[in-house]
């Protein structure tokens, strides 16, 4: 007789192929459950490691996935596709030595790999390393002759050689294998753009968005192929960007400012990349200035990029070490009212990061007392409602936090 469902158990393995299914159908969440389950188990199990650790590098969490893809190489050295996984996690995180290096560590374990051979290319490609490139993307074509990634990366590899018409044959083969790839479809319009084939631009460009209506590099693309159409110069935002973070090494704040509020509004589809190049050169130049106890600039720029700012690693990493090192200083009796509040928060926010909850209370407390005076000006208001949500992140009791706030709308006058 059958167990009852309540009663049924599967093995370990069995799980596993659960989750794997899970994970192939895109279903990350139940996946990654049943891997963490699995390791509750037995915590050194190695394909449940590497594939949590597949599943971290999905969502972005690349730290995480470096860590659990280690601890299964450590425990299984010859482990081919971790080696190539962790490779693809180090290029995100734009550590792109680490990355060849895992890549040629699976290619030596596995020398017919032909995803290795590819992203190995693709890492070559981004070093500027172009004819290696070209060389482990023939390399992974030879092995697998129907990889349409790696045709696609070869017309990508071929172009920036300036060999356009073997970029666009490389393009059209990957098509041929895959119909439906915006990204080919993508690279080949702007191949055909720079051939002076407008029309055909428009053309790949078009699909591309007909397939992801959602990809921003071919909007932006066909916007500009459109324009040079109609005779007009298209917006060069890659040499206003340059100018943008120019300004911000020479510490022209409001320049760059400025010049990014034009990029932006000029290519609105790229706003979050050009925002994020904006913060990491800023958060460059700011550690510039802590290095030399540039203390005051520093701070100012700081607290300007805290109001910018809603997640940013790297800046929370620089919010830290500058609150570190000017704790033992009288800043708040320098600042107004204003710089004062936003200084507080930012203690706010390293107390509750480092899980010191009640100090991350009491700053965020004094804050949105001081944030009274914001919300009663009209000129000031959207910062100090910017700053009170801010410091009701930072109090972990969310009651606590809904009760402060209703306080707060008491108590002021708008």
């Amino acid at each position: 007789m059958a167990k009852p469902p309540e009663e049924q158990t599967v093995t370990l393995e069995q799980a596993l192929g659960i989750a794997v299914q899970h994970h192939t159908v895109g279903d990350l969440s139940k996946a990654g459950t049943i891997y963490e389950q699995i390791l509750q188990t037995n915590p050194n199990h190695t394909d449940a490691l590497h594939l949590l650790g597949v599943i971290a590098h999905q969502v972005g969490d690349n730290e995480r996935a470096v860590g659990l893809i280690k601890k299964a190489i450590d425990l299984k050295p010859n482990f081919a596709e971790a080696h190539n996984n962790l490779g693809a996690t180090f290029r995100e995180l734009g550590q792109l030595d680490k990355s060849v290096a895992c890549y040629h560590k699976a290619l030596a374990i596995k020398a017919d790999y032909a995803e290795a051979h590819n992203n190995l290319g693709v890492a070559f490609q981004e070093l500027g390393r172009l004819d290696e490139a070209v060389t482990h993307c023939q390399k992974a074509i030879a092995i697998k002759a129907d990889y349409a990634e790696a045709h696609s990366n070869l017309g990508n590899t071929l172009k920036g050689l300036g060999k356009l018409d073997e970029a666009v044959t490389s393009y059209h083969k990957a098509l041929s294998i895959k119909p439906d790839y915006a990204e080919a479809h993508n690279n080949l319009g702007a191949t055909f753009r720079e051939l002076g084939q407008l029309d055909d631009a428009v053309t790949h460009f078009n699909r591309a968005l007909e397939i992801n209506p959602n990809y921003i590099d071919a909007y932006d693309n066909r916007g500009n192929t459109i324009d040079l159409q109609s005779g007009k110069k298209p917006f060069d935002h890659e040499a206003a960007l340059d100018q943008c973070l120019s300004a911000i090494s020479q510490d022209n704040f409001d320049d760059a400012t400025a010049i990014l509020h034009h990029v932006c509004l000029n290519s609105p589809y790229k706003t979050p990349t050009f925002i994020k190049q904006f913060i990491d050169a800023c958060c460059e130049a700011i550690t510039r200035m802590l290095d030399n106890r540039k203390f005051d600039i520093a701070g100012n720029r700081i607290r300007r990029l805290f109001m910018l700012i809603e997640v940013h690693k790297p800046f929370d990493i620089l919010m830290q070490r500058y609150v570190d090192e000017t704790k033992n200083q009288t800043i708040l009796e320098t600042l107004d009212t204003h710089e004062n509040a936003v200084y507080l928060s930012m203690q706010s926010r390293v107390f509750y990061q480092n899980g010191q909850y009640d100090e991350a209370e009491r700053c965020a407390r004094q804050c949105i007392e001081n944030t009274k005076v914001l919300l009663e000006s009209e000129t000031q208001r959207n910062e100090g409602w910017f700053l009170v949500r801010k410091n009701l992140n930072n109090i972990k009791d969310s009651e606590k936090a809904r009760v402060i706030l209703e306080e707060l709308l008491l108590g002021i006058e708008i």
